[in-house]
């Protein structure tokens, strides 16, 4: 299962990733600006808010504001990983971390489908 995020900005592209992905950048605390975490075991998650939940792709709706925090919690995430070695410069998940906050920064808020 794939998610796909929806900008609300007319001229900034849609981010797809697989759901493998998604739980990525959630697992370096981009999701704690909405209230949204990976647990300790696997399959766990923890969601604090009302639904829909954004760890499904049924139309959680992320604010502008909180894209751009998002953003820059992935900006923090893919330097602060590659400062300690947890992966490299050229990794997947530093390139996924720096997509995604593109995407963010650009998005004008998104919905998650």
């Amino acid at each position: 299962m794939g998610m796909d995020l929806y900008p609300s900005a007319e001229d900034a592209p849609d981010f797809s990733v697989n759901g493998y992905g998604w739980l990525q950048i959630m697992s370096y605390g981009v999701g704690l600006v909405i209230g949204a975490h990976i647990g300790s075991e696997p399959g766990q998650y923890f969601y604090c808010g009302e639904s829909p939940n954004p760890f499904f792709n049924d139309g959680h709706e992320v604010s502008e504001s909180d894209a751009l925090v998002m953003a820059r919690c992935a900006r923090t995430a893919r330097l602060r990983g590659i400062a300690v070695n947890d992966f490299d410069e050229d990794s997947q998940i530093a390139n996924l971390l720096d997509r995604f906050a593109n995407f963010a920064e650009k998005s004008g808020g998104f919905t998650i489908w």
